[in-house]
C-alpha cells in the first residue's frame, strides 16, 4: 500500500496541476507526440518543444528556431528531455523575446494563452493517391472496351451496326461500280484506283502514286502542272490520318489542275476542257520490260556433253542410234576416198591411235603428234 501511494501520488499531483493549469494539458498532448507508447513521465524532447513553439505561434516576432534550440539546450542540463517546470522556464525566456513590451510574468501568461488558444499538436501529412494495383482481369476488360470503341468508330463510318451487315454493305459498294456510267470520269477514276491492287477493297479510293500515274497517263502533268503540284494538292485534300482520297477529293484536284493547265479560261470552262482531254486518253497505260529471245545453254538443259552437241549439229540428227549409224556411213565413205599408203591415210591412222571408238573427226592431239614425229 505504501508503494502504491508512492507511485500514485506524483500522477495524482500531475492531474491536479493539469486541472488547475490548462497549459499543462497542451504540454501533455505534445509529450505523447511521435511515441508509439505512453510515457510514465510527462517530458518532451527538443523536437517536440520546437513543434509546440511553432504550432502555438511562439516562434514569431523575433523568436527563431535557433533561439528555441539554444534555449532548450541551456535548460535541459545534460538530459534529452525536460519536464513541465523546466518547460515553463524555457517558455518564459522565449516569451520575453516574443512579447518585449511586457514584463516577465505577463509575457509568460501571454505565451500560455497562445498555447491554450491553439490546443493540441497540428498534424500534417501527405495524402496518398488513389493508385490501382495491377490487375490482369481489369486490364483485359479495358482492352476489350477499347476494342469495342474502335469497332463502334468503324461502324459509325459505314453506317451499319453488324459484321454481316458491314460485309453486305461492302458488296453493295462493289456492285455499285457497275452502275457507273461508261466513259465517265468516275469510271476512269475507278480504273486507276483499282490499279495495282491484288483484291478489291469495296471502296474506290486513290493513293498518291495512283494519282500521279493518272495525271501522267492522261497528259495533265507537263510544263504547266508538275508532279510536285500533284503531290501538294493530294496532301491538301486528303483527310488527316488517311492515305487515300475519294472521287470528290479527286474531282477537287482536277479542278485546281484545270486552272493551271488552262489559265486563260474560266474555272468551269477549264474543267470541262480538262475532263474531255483526260477522258480521251482512256484507261491506265501499262508498260513493262519485254524479255529478249535468248537461247539457253543446251548443255545445261539437256545435261549432255559438248562433243555430243557438236556431233548432232554436224549430222543433223538427235538420236544416239542415228548418230552411230551416220558415223559408220561417214567412216566408210572416207575410207573409200583416201588412198592407202598416202600421207592423209597415215595421218588418219595416227589420229585414231589410242581411241576406244572412232568419233569421225580426223584430228591429232599433242601425244599423237609427238608419236608420229618420233616414229617417222
Amino acid at each position: 500500500a505504501t508503494f502504491v501511494r508512492a507511485v500514485a501520488a506524483p500522477l495524482f499531483n500531475a492531474h491536479s496541476m493539469a486541472a488547475e493549469d490548462p497549459a499543462m494539458e497542451v504540454f501533455e498532448a505534445y509529450v505523447h507526440l511521435g511515441h508509439s507508447h505512453a510515457s510514465d513521465k510527462p517530458e518532451i524532447d527538443n523536437a517536440q518543444f520546437a513543434k509546440l513553439a511553432k504550432d502555438c505561434g511562439i516562434m514569431k516576432r523575433g523568436v527563431t528556431s535557433t533561439d528555441v534550440d539554444i534555449c532548450f539546450s541551456k535548460h535541459k542540463r545534460g538530459k534529452r528531455r525536460i519536464d513541465y517546470n523546466t518547460f515553463l522556464a524555457c517558455l518564459g525566456e522565449l516569451a520575453k523575446k516574443r512579447f518585449p513590451d511586457k514584463d516577465d510574468a505577463a509575457a509568460l501568461e501571454a505565451a500560455k494563452d497562445l498555447m491554450v488558444e491553439h490546443g493540441g499538436p497540428t498534424l500534417t501529412g501527405t495524402k496518398s493517391e488513389s493508385v490501382r494495383f495491377y490487375d490482369e482481369a481489369k486490364k483485359r476488360e479495358e482492352e476489350a472496351k477499347e476494342k469495342d470503341a474502335r469497332r463502334e468508330r468503324r461502324r459509325s463510318k459505314t453506317g451499319v451496326v453488324d459484321t454481316v451487315e458491314i460485309r453486305k454493305e461492302q458488296s453493295s459498294r462493289r456492285l455499285s461500280d457497275a452502275e457507273v456510267k461508261a466513259g465517265s470520269l468516275e469510271e476512269q477514276f475507278i480504273a486507276f484506283a483499282n490499279l495495282g491492287r491484288t483484291h478489291a477493297s469495296g471502296r474506290a479510293e486513290m493513293d498518291g502514286a495512283q494519282l500521279v500515274k493518272y495525271l501522267k497517263d492522261t497528259g495533265v502533268i507537263g510544263s504547266k502542272y508538275t508532279t510536285t503540284d500533284a503531290d501538294l494538292a493530294f496532301a491538301r485534300v486528303v483527310t488527316r490520318g488517311a492515305r487515300r482520297i475519294g472521287f470528290d477529293q479527286f474531282r477537287e484536284i482536277l479542278q485546281e489542275a484545270a486552272t493551271k493547265v488552262y489559265p486563260d479560261s474560266s474555272t468551269a470552262e477549264a474543267f470541262t476542257r480538262l475532263s474531255e482531254s483526260v477522258l480521251a486518253a482512256g484507261g491506265p497505260v501499262l508498260s513493262g520490260t519485254v524479255a529478249d529471245d535468248v537461247a539457253l545453254n543446251k548443255a545445261e538443259i539437256g545435261h549432255v556433253d559438248e562433243r555430243r552437241v557438236r556431233r548432232r549439229s554436224k549430222t543433223g540428227v538427235t538420236d544416239e542410234v542415228e548418230i552411230a549409224k551416220a558415223h559408220s556411213r561417214r567412216m566408210e565413205e572416207s575410207k573409200a576416198d583416201v588412198e592407202e599408203g598416202s600421207l592423209q591415210w597415215q595421218f588418219r591412222q595416227y589420229a585414231q591411235l589410242g581411241r576406244t571408238h572412232a568419233d569421225g573427226a580426223d584430228e591429232l592431239d599433242n601425244s599423237q603428234w609427238v608419236k608420229y614425229l618420233k616414229d617417222t
